[in-house]
């Protein structure tokens, strides 16, 4: 828990579109409201920068690079840099077509790219995962980054939590009031894959290259 409190507080954000798209960062005030507030979906293509770390792995595990969502094709695309420890860097790109079933792992160094089924044996068919709040998810109030006092200087968030039980692991994600846009998913299950925090920054909606998503001609009819 102390975890996602640090990280709460030292979240930085920013949206391209809707604020000044550049990240924000200082003061962050916590509100709830009686109103009766439904969950969202965000837009069916956006990117973005972003972070993910595990903080229950024994040495530190980071993960930075560029997002390409699209809900309307089910699939998405990564570009990563891995960090492992502070002295170990893998370049990686990672394509997923859901309706193919397929996942394109390249090693950017050396191009040599592995193809793999998404569903592998022995483990749980999670299918595609939208970045939408869940239908069923609990509010847990507003939040706003940033200082309301200064024109321009702030950004509000909902906060949301929920359980999937077929999948046997808790999420709690934050979305800006204006639009859905993810800001942060987390996912949680220590006996298992353990804990992964995931921010968004610098989203833009819609794809600008279509390409990402088409693995390089060395991955087929492996």
């Amino acid at each position: 828990m102390k975890c996602v409190l640090a990280l709460a507080v030292l979240l930085l954000v920013g949206v391209s579109e809707g604020c000044t798209g550049r990240p924000l960062s200082g003061m962050l005030r916590r509100t709830s409201t009686t109103v009766a507030v439904e969950p969202c979906e965000s837009p069916a293509q956006w990117e973005s920068a972003y972070e993910m770390f595990d903080p229950t792995v024994g040495h530190q595990f980071v993960v930075r690079g560029k997002y390409s969502y699209d809900k309307t094709n089910l699939r998405k695309r990564r570009y990563e840099v891995v960090e492992e420890g502070h002295s170990e860097y893998r370049f990686i790109e990672v394509i997923q077509l859901f309706k193919e079933e397929k996942e394109y792992l390249i090693d950017m160094r050396t191009r040599e790219c592995y193809e793999q089924p998404l569903y592998r044996p022995g483990e749980p068919m999670m299918g595609f995962r939208p970045h939408d709040v869940p239908t069923g998810a609990i509010y847990r109030g507003n939040r706003t980054y940033g200082s309301t006092s200064v024109p321009k200087g702030s950004l509000q968030v909902s906060d949301w939590v929920h359980r999937f039980y077929d999948r046997s692991y808790n999420w709690e994600g934050s979305f800006t009031i204006d639009e859905c846009i993810p800001v942060r998913s987390d996912d949680f299950n220590i006996t298992t894959f353990g804990a992964r925090f995931q921010e968004f920054y610098d989203v833009t909606t819609g794809i600008s290259d279509p390409n990402v998503f088409i693995p390089p001609s060395s991955c087929r009819g492996k």
